[in-house]
């Protein structure tokens, strides 16, 4: 991980629970409103589960914006990233980092 960044539940601990590690995986639930805030963290191997639409734009370290947008019941691969998350519309979902 780079620079020992924190993972989102240590960086939005008022959006986000973990429900699940150990030493292969990390389970966070993430219920957000319109407009909550991640603060900089990384993830490793991970994906998004929507449990609800969800949608946010994604801040790399670069300063680049992209927007995501997932319906209920999608997933989303990511290999790796560090970033910070603007949320555009209240949801919740699912993200599984592998380790």
């Amino acid at each position: 991980m780079p620079k020992r960044l924190k993972h989102i539940a240590q960086t939005a601990p008022g959006l986000s629970k973990v429900l699940f590690e150990n030493d292969k995986v990390r389970v966070v639930e993430l219920t957000v409103e319109k407009g909550s805030k991640a603060d900089k963290h990384h993830h490793p191997l991970y994906f998004v589960y929507a449990l609800t639409p969800f949608e946010y734009t994604s801040i790399a370290e670069s300063g680049r914006r992209d927007r995501r947008k997932m319906e209920a019941g999608e997933i989303d691969w990511r290999d790796g990233e560090s970033h910070s998350a603007e949320f555009l519309a209240p949801g919740r979902a699912l993200v599984v980092e592998l380790k």
